[in-house]
């Protein structure tokens, strides 16, 4: 009995999963089309926008972007490598 109930809550939970990676597309395709909006950036008066991130860690983030599962220790999900 806990086998089949073990079983069944494993494959409902993966198959969620599975919905969920149907559903990243169009998710991030809505989050690209919301940045096209000028306004979403504009800034208020002449203030910079506060600036905390060291050139080192900004080229580690690129790094990892460009060159995805080569210097992270994530492991490469297939539904997103497309982004």
């Amino acid at each position: 009995m806990d086998d089949f109930i073990i079983n069944s809550v494993c494959r409902t939970e993966r198959d969620n999963a599975s919905e969920y990676r149907k559903e990243l597309p169009k998710v991030i395709d809505t989050i690209l089309a919301s940045m096209q909006d000028e306004r979403c950036f504009a800034h208020i008066n002449d203030e910079p926008i506060h600036f905390s991130t060291t050139v080192k860690e900004m080229i580690d983030k690129f790094r990892e972007i460009l060159f995805p599962g080569y210097f992270s220790s994530e492991k490469i999900d297939g539904a997103n490598l497309v982004y």
